[in-house]
């Protein structure tokens, strides 16, 4: 399957894959079916035991305390007049189904908390570790969505994007996405936005914590691009992936993405 179906102009911040769910896949495969030919698009590595311990001790210990809670809200049938244009998604598309019955079956299965929202939405709500420890090595992993689903992850990975390239449309992008998140966020609050992230116990996370662990991250992050028939397998307890933006909206990088059998983290 397609590693990705987001648009080409929407960054993929580094993660593990799944990791807020019970049960993420153990190990995860990409080939390059067909590679870009424009600047961009590279599946950016990373590696999350660096970031564990590389954090500032007391923010990770804040987070390994309280944990983390992942809230995602995806859209139905009919989209309200104040609502966020970065929910791409609809539960359908996601759950690959519109039965009901067929994704409350599957969320009791993993846990979660949800709830069906107005015009058809759907809100999911799942807590879990911040860090996981290697099933293999015993070492200490950073282990969690929470920069990822953050409200503030789509300005601050503009940002970086921009002081990478240098190219002043990520700067624009940066500050017209900050301004539409503030505004969303004010009027909608922190469940009704597309994604967000909050400590266990609900509390919010400071964004100097998010932006200090996007900084470890982006400081360990490994660019390359891709070529034709490239395949990588990752341990995706310990190796987190990523993609940057394409420059031109008109090539798409196409991969394919398989993933092995999932190990059951412990509650």
């Amino acid at each position: 399957f397609s590693a990705s179906e987001l648009p080409p102009y929407f960054p993929i911040p580094q993660h593990l894959e799944m990791s807020f769910l019970p049960s993420p896949p153990r190990k995860i495969f990409f080939c390059c079916l067909d590679p870009p030919t424009s600047p961009g698009g590279e599946t950016c590595l990373c590696d999350f035991k660096k970031v564990h311990d590389q954090m500032d001790p007391k923010i990770r210990k804040e987070f390994e305390d309280k944990g983390v809670m992942h809230v995602r809200n995806y859209k139905g049938t009919k989209t309200g007049l104040l609502s966020d244009p970065t929910m791409l998604k609809g539960w359908q598309d996601v759950f690959g189904t519109t039965s009901r019955e067929v994704v409350e079956e599957e969320l009791r299965k993993s846990g979660a908390e949800f709830q069906w929202r107005d015009g058809d939405s759907l809100r999911i709500v799942d807590r879990g570790s911040a860090i996981e420890e290697h099933p293999v090595t015993g070492e200490k992993v950073w282990f969690n969505h929470s920069q990822v689903f953050h409200w503030s992850m789509i300005p601050s990975e503009y940002y970086r994007i921009y002081r990478r390239l240098g190219k002043l449309k990520y700067l624009v992008l940066s500050w017209v996405m900050w301004l539409l998140k503030v505004i969303l966020f004010t009027f909608l609050g922190p469940m009704r936005v597309g994604f967000h992230t909050c400590f266990g116990d609900g509390s919010e996370i400071p964004e100097s914590y998010l932006e200090h662990i996007r900084d470890v991250m982006w400081k360990n992050m490994v660019f390359n691009r891709w070529e034709l028939g490239d395949i990588v397998l990752l341990d995706n307890y310990w190796i987190s992936h990523g993609r940057q933006v394409l420059m031109c909206s008109s090539v798409a990088v196409c991969l394919m993405g398989v993933v092995s059998t999932a190990l059951q983290r412990q509650p």
